[in-house]
């Protein structure tokens, strides 16, 4: 079973396996960014295989291959907070993202994990609010 992964976002230097002999390698993205490596890669980063080979319980390194739900800014669910609460939500979504993380949080230039998601959602139902808008955008990619 030989699935192409998209490696249009992996990350520099992300860590791949190679060990076939793994029970779950069909469905590690690791495994399965190695396979799908071009033949013309001169040079790759990789678990070690001593270390694998002494693996007998969970892989530490074992990273799913389903693509995961990311939330791309928040700057619509903001402007439909009332004002009396939106400076007290604001100002711990700051502190959470401290500092210029926030911004790019906000306007969608990083994106937000799951957790994350429900993080900022949970901050926001503290204050009473129970309709709370969809996320600007929404993006399925890897956990890398």
């Amino acid at each position: 079973m030989n699935t192409e992964i998209d490696l249009g976002s992996m990350p520099l230097n992300y860590m791949k396996c190679t060990n076939a002999s793994c029970a779950k390698c069909h469905t590690c993205l690791r495994y399965l960014a190695y396979e799908s490596l071009p033949d013309s890669e001169v040079s790759l980063k990789i678990v070690n295989p001593k270390l694998l080979s002494q693996q007998t319980d969970e892989c530490p390194y074992f990273r799913s291959s389903k693509k995961i739900r990311y939330a791309k800014g928040f700057i619509e669910i903001l402007e439909s907070l009332p004002n009396k609460i939106w400076k007290s939500v604001s100002g711990k979504l700051q502190y959470l993202y401290n500092g210029r993380n926030y911004y790019r949080v906000r306007k969608g230039e990083k994106l937000l994990t799951p957790k994350e998601q429900e993080r900022i959602i949970a901050i926001i139902r503290q204050h009473g609010v129970k309709n709370i808008p969809d996320f600007d955008a929404y993006v399925d990619d890897y956990a890398w």
